[in-house]
């Protein structure tokens, strides 16, 4: 973790409003490179140990269940209520960052965050998505805290902070967003278990049943695992039929728009659905 990030922690004790710590954040990593990690499974092309001596010293935000690869290295640790389990900071003291729902908000226990932002449920739907309305400037975070249903946490918060960061370049490792053929959005540390198998299936047979009933026994399920000691995965989103193609197919526009606010936007993965006008890296 970067020293400025101490010092940021440390300056958030004396501001009490979302809008003061975000006013606070504004270009406070100016001109520097930013990493994101994001769950998929091209993450896994590298190990743990290579990612943390590459990325050394460098902005490194991460998504989710990343932070157990890197936990040391990572500045700002990114949450929403999908997919959520409990994090161990005791190694690392990141700036933990939630987007929750505004008027329904899912059981997500000790998240201990330091930034919680919302999205406007009524507007959490395909066709008012980031991904959909391509309305990239409307949501910079100094001209709007509420925040877009994406889908997906790095339309959501992701590369708005890294621009609200002052960032001169934005590298994604392991967006790979899914497959063309399959609602089906895989994650490095998903299993293939019976009851994961049964799940891929319904979802790509009957999304409708899935996200109405399957989903519901699963989250249940879930919820009672943590209660008895688990540190189980909570809170599974159910699907947005298409999603990764749907991501997908605003990628250019992101792109060019990140380029007309001088933000470089290049993507490490063998493996990603991103546009392919978004430049390829090796780490």
């Amino acid at each position: 973790m970067k020293l400025e990030t101490s010092e940021i922690k440390k300056g958030f004790k004396s501001l009490h409003s979302l809008n003061d710590k975000v006013k606070f954040l504004k270009d406070k990593f100016k001109g520097e490179e930013c990493y994101i990690l994001t769950a998929g499974p091209s993450i896994k092309d590298y190990s743990s140990e290579y990612i943390k001596k590459k990325l050394k010293n460098k902005l490194v935000i991460s998504v989710k269940q990343t932070y157990d690869l890197v936990d040391d290295i990572v500045d700002f640790h990114l949450l929403n209520p999908f997919n959520y389990r409990v994090y161990d900071y005791k190694k690392n003291n990141p700036i933990v960052v939630m987007v929750n729902l505004l008027t329904f908000q899912r059981f997500t226990p000790k998240s201990n965050e330091d930034l919680k932002f919302f999205i406007d449920r009524k507007k959490s739907k395909k066709q008012f998505s980031l991904a959909q309305t391509k309305e990239f400037e409307k949501h910079l975070l100094e001209n709007n805290l509420i925040r877009p249903f994406g889908p997906g946490i790095m339309y959501e918060i992701g590369i708005y902070l890294a621009i609200h960061l002052g960032v001169k370049s934005i590298n994604v490792i392991g967006w790979d967003l899914g497959s063309k053929n399959s609602n089906e959005i895989n994650r490095f540390y998903e299993n293939k278990s019976f009851l994961k198998k049964t799940e891929q299936k319904i979802m790509n047979l009957s999304p409708n049943f899935y996200n109405l009933i399957f989903i519901r026994f699963i989250n249940m399920y879930n919820v009672l695992k943590y209660f008895l000691g688990k540190n189980h995965t909570l809170n599974n989103p159910g699907i947005t039929v298409d999603e990764a193609v749907f991501i997908s197919n605003s990628t250019k526009e992101l792109y060019n728009w990140l380029l007309s606010k001088g933000v470089n936007l290049n993507i490490i993965s063998n493996n990603s659905m991103i546009d392919k006008i978004v430049p390829r890296k090796k780490l």
